[in-house]
Protein backbone atom coordinates (compact mmCIF):
# COMPACT_ATOMS: atom_id res chain seq x y z
CA UNK A 1 0.00 0.00 0.00
CA UNK A 2 1.55 3.27 -1.11
CA UNK A 3 2.02 6.04 1.44
CA UNK A 4 -0.39 8.31 -0.46
CA UNK A 5 -3.09 5.65 -0.18
CA UNK A 6 -2.36 5.20 3.54
CA UNK A 7 -2.54 8.96 4.06
CA UNK A 8 -5.89 9.04 2.25
CA UNK A 9 -7.20 6.28 4.54
CA UNK A 10 -5.92 8.06 7.65
CA UNK A 11 -7.52 11.34 6.57
CA UNK A 12 -10.81 9.52 5.88
CA UNK A 13 -10.57 7.89 9.31
CA UNK A 14 -10.07 11.31 10.91
CA UNK A 15 -13.13 12.63 9.09
CA UNK A 16 -15.18 9.60 10.13
CA UNK A 17 -14.07 10.07 13.75
CA UNK A 18 -14.65 13.83 13.78
CA UNK A 19 -10.94 14.51 14.28
CA UNK A 20 -9.04 17.37 12.65
CA UNK A 21 -6.57 15.64 10.28
CA UNK A 22 -4.08 18.51 10.64
CA UNK A 23 -3.88 17.95 14.38
CA UNK A 24 -3.53 14.18 14.02
CA UNK A 25 -0.89 14.42 11.29
CA UNK A 26 1.03 16.93 13.38
CA UNK A 27 1.76 14.00 15.68
CA UNK A 28 2.54 11.36 13.04
CA UNK A 29 5.82 11.19 11.16
CA UNK A 30 6.75 9.43 7.91
CA UNK A 31 7.72 6.26 9.76
CA UNK A 32 4.31 6.13 11.46
CA UNK A 33 2.57 6.37 8.08
CA UNK A 34 4.84 3.66 6.64
CA UNK A 35 4.10 1.36 9.59
CA UNK A 36 0.35 1.92 9.31
CA UNK A 37 0.62 1.02 5.63
CA UNK A 38 2.47 -2.15 6.50
CA UNK A 39 -0.01 -3.09 9.24
CA UNK A 40 -2.95 -2.50 6.91
CA UNK A 41 -1.31 -4.34 4.01
CA UNK A 42 -0.43 -7.34 6.20
CA UNK A 43 -3.88 -7.39 7.81
CA UNK A 44 -2.52 -6.74 11.31
CA UNK A 45 -4.75 -3.71 11.72
CA UNK A 46 -8.23 -3.69 10.13
CA UNK A 47 -9.10 -0.56 8.16
CA UNK A 48 -12.39 -0.37 10.07
CA UNK A 49 -10.48 0.31 13.28
CA UNK A 50 -8.74 3.43 11.96
CA UNK A 51 -11.48 5.89 13.04
CA UNK A 52 -11.34 4.51 16.59
CA UNK A 53 -7.58 4.86 16.59
CA UNK A 54 -7.74 8.43 15.28
CA UNK A 55 -10.25 9.33 17.98
CA UNK A 56 -7.99 7.76 20.60
CA UNK A 57 -4.98 9.63 19.22
CA UNK A 58 -6.91 12.89 19.35
CA UNK A 59 -7.95 12.25 22.95
CA UNK A 60 -4.35 11.40 23.92
CA UNK A 61 -3.11 14.62 22.30
CA UNK A 62 -5.77 16.68 24.10
CA UNK A 63 -4.99 15.06 27.44
CA UNK A 64 -1.24 15.56 27.07
CA UNK A 65 -0.53 11.82 26.80
CA UNK A 66 0.73 11.72 23.21
CA UNK A 67 3.99 9.80 22.85
CA UNK A 68 5.23 11.40 19.63
CA UNK A 69 8.75 12.81 19.73
CA UNK A 70 7.48 16.41 19.55
CA UNK A 71 5.16 16.00 22.53
CA UNK A 72 7.75 14.14 24.57
CA UNK A 73 10.30 16.89 23.87
CA UNK A 74 7.77 19.55 24.93
CA UNK A 75 7.32 17.68 28.21
CA UNK A 76 11.09 17.40 28.66
CA UNK A 77 11.27 13.65 28.11
CA UNK A 78 13.63 11.79 25.80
Amino acid sequence: MADAHVIDRLIAACTDAGVDPEVAFGHLDDMDVAEYGRALREGWFPVGHLPLFMRSLSESISAGRCLCSRCKAERGRP
